[in-house]
């Protein structure tokens, strides 16, 4: 029997809908290359102008710490440069990106342990931080399920080649380290080897570094997916008997206005009132 999912799982279980994985896995590389380099400024200041752009990303102000802000903003990144919605929470918190993410695209570490071939490059990895209650996070960039191993990287981290701290550092992390809490794929249905393959080149010279782009659409606008389909019909004054278009023919009429776009707040707002 199908397992019914909840609501909270309905709207967190959005994956990147990737329209050509091939040319967007070196899309992400080149983003993930332009952000290589990056160091606090000064060391140990959680500061600088890429970093506070990494924590303005999900609102938050310079000074903070910001490995899951970094992450945020490389898919925000390359949510503007293939031109969808932001799927990732936003969050400057790892545990909360964790326990906020749906089951569907999640790996808990006793599966990634009992086969190493589950984690692939492009996934997030969360891991604990003994003794601190935060937790860290980074991008898996290659896989070796051999030696049991994983590179990745990571903001406001030590860097394992140059030996440098409070940077965006790549490392190679072991699969059975008891820190780590499993593994969350953004890219669950539309990867390909190809994509794959191109995410390596995010640490050599291989790929081009992409500037960073600015303008929307907005990460918080539920625009795609059976969301985006459902609504485009409605307001194009078609009818759709679906899940979605009841739910979003109820909105309507609740809010009394034929608004094309909801953001994830407004759709909860909605639903909690309608109950």
């Amino acid at each position: 029997m199908n397992k019914i999912k909840s609501f909270n799982d309905f709207l967190n279980e959005a994956q990147f809908n990737l329209k050509d994985p091939n040319s967007d896995g070196e899309t992400l590389a080149g983003v993930i290359k332009a952000n290589s380099k990056v160091k606090e400024q000064p060391k140990g200041s959680n500061a600088g102008n890429e970093v506070s752009k990494y924590l303005q990303s999900v609102g938050l102000k310079a000074g903070l710490p910001w490995c899951a802000a970094f992450v945020y903003y490389i898919f925000d990144q390359l949510s503007k440069r293939t031109g969808q919605s932001n799927p990732l929470p936003k969050t400057g918190g790892v545990m909360n990106h964790w326990e906020s993410t749906s089951s569907d695209i999640k790996i808990p570490i006793a599966k990634a342990r009992a086969n190493h071939k589950l984690i692939r490059p492009g996934q997030i990895f969360i891991m604990s931080r003994p003794g601190k209650g935060l937790g860290h996070t980074g991008i898996v960039l290659s896989v070796d399920p051999v030696k049991g191993t994983f590179t990745s990287i990571e903001g406001n981290t030590n860097d394992q080649q140059s030996g440098e701290g409070d940077r965006v550092g790549v490392n190679v992390r072991r699969i059975n380290s008891k820190e780590l809490i499993g593994f969350i794929d953004y890219f669950k249905d539309k990867r390909t080897p190809e994509f794959e393959a191109d995410l390596s080149k995010a640490i050599d010279g291989r790929i081009k570094a992409l500037p960073p782009m600015d303008y929307t659409p907005s990460d918080l606008v539920v625009g795609a997916g059976p969301i985006g389909a459902a609504s485009d019909k409605l307001a194009d004054g078609g009818k759709d008997t679906s899940f979605m278009g009841t739910l979003l023919s109820g909105m309507y009429s609740f809010t009394g206005r034929g608004k094309k776009d909801f953001t994830v707040g407004e759709v909860k707002d909605i639903v909690s009132k309608l109950r």
